[in-house]
């Protein structure tokens, strides 16, 4: 299965994505599954990162939460984010990946924090090729084109500073949706910093609090 997937983008579009869903079908945990899927799809003219991770998170195998898919997903944002080349189909998989985020459910599911960082992640090393160089600038000033989603996204940040203080939520929810706060300003996310450092709080997010801080400027955070 893995050779099989490996070699996926030799063969026509509607075969590569037969190998592509049976083996994720298949194996939807396996972390090497995962690379070689990753490693196959710039192979496909028109790149299919958008189109697999819609497949995926709407498909029974992607469905369950479980750290290795949630590291998957991350990886397919960091992909859409950053892709080789600058031809059209970029910019299309681009916004059928945006759109998974709100298309069908509007709540912040388990997968969507991963999917927000592989975007922070992928789309500084772009070169700006998708119109922005971040996701914080997605966010302000977004093309047109992603106008819609640029909104639907920055609600879905509002979800994740209410997510991240709630000590009934999960605590795995908390850690994944806490390093995405580094894309909003530092006065935004003051507030919610302080009050993970000054109330009692798991070790766990307390250490991931600290890394947040550190995604800020001592000039920024030294009040703090």
């Amino acid at each position: 299965v893995l050779f099989e997937v490996l070699n996926a983008g030799s063969y026509p579009r509607p075969e590569f994505v037969r190998i592509i869903r049976a083996a994720l079908t298949g194996f939807p945990d396996d972390p090497w599954i995962h690379k070689a899927v990753l490693s196959a799809a710039p192979q496909m003219e028109g790149a299919m990162y958008g189109a697999t991770l819609k497949w995926f998170v709407e498909s029974e195998a992607g469905k369950k939460f479980s750290s290795e898919k949630t590291n998957f997903i991350k990886q397919l944002g960091v992909c859409l984010g950053n892709p080789v080349g600058t031809e059209q189909w970029n910019l299309d998989d681009f916004r059928q990946g945006l759109e998974t985020l709100f298309m069908k459910d509007k709540n912040l599911t388990w997968w969507k924090p991963a999917l927000l960082q592989g975007l922070a992640e992928g789309l500084p090393r772009s070169g700006g090729k998708l119109g922005v160089k971040s996701l914080a600038e997605l966010i302000a000033k977004p093309p047109a084109q992603f106008a819609e989603a640029a909104k639907e996204i920055s609600a879905l940040m509002a979800q994740i500073e209410t997510t991240a203080k709630d000590a009934k939520a999960p605590l795995d929810t908390r850690l994944s949706v806490l390093p995405l706060l580094a894309q909003q300003k530092w006065d935004k996310v003051q507030p919610l910093v302080k009050d993970l450092f000054t109330t009692t709080q798991p070790a766990e997010l307390t250490t991931a609090a600290l890394a947040l801080l550190r995604k800020f400027s001592i000039k920024q955070t030294e009040p703090f």
